[in-house]
């Protein structure tokens, strides 16, 4: 399995993205972001929106979409072929965090 984990911190309104090059054949991408941990637990939002090389977006996905609220977005994106190849790009966006910025960690794998 190839994984990428990305760390930083978001501010108030502010967006970054990362991109994550996905070769042929790859039928499942696994994507977690995990933004626990820190001083003020429960109280910070932050959005995932992730598009695929051929352009669709796919959310923006919040806390609890994978059933818990636990400050973390954990999906899995699969297709019975295959995943498109390419670039896909993941935007991180910092919808309700306190001024200093949350830390957060993205891994992507598949």
């Amino acid at each position: 399995m190839d994984i990428q984990s990305i760390e930083g911190t978001i501010h108030p309104g502010e967006y970054q993205a990362v991109e994550k090059s996905v070769p042929t054949g790859v039928k499942t991408l696994k994507v977690d972001l995990d933004w626990s941990g820190h001083e003020h637990p429960g109280t910070d939002s932050i959005t995932l929106t992730i598009t695929p090389p051929e352009g669709a977006v796919l959310g923006p996905y919040r806390d609890g979409v994978d059933g818990r609220t636990d400050e973390k977005i954990a999906l899995t994106l699969s297709e019975s072929g295959s995943l498109p190849s390419g670039t896909w790009k993941f935007l991180i966006f910092g919808e309700n965090v306190p001024g200093a910025g949350t830390e957060y960690t993205l891994n992507v794998g598949y």
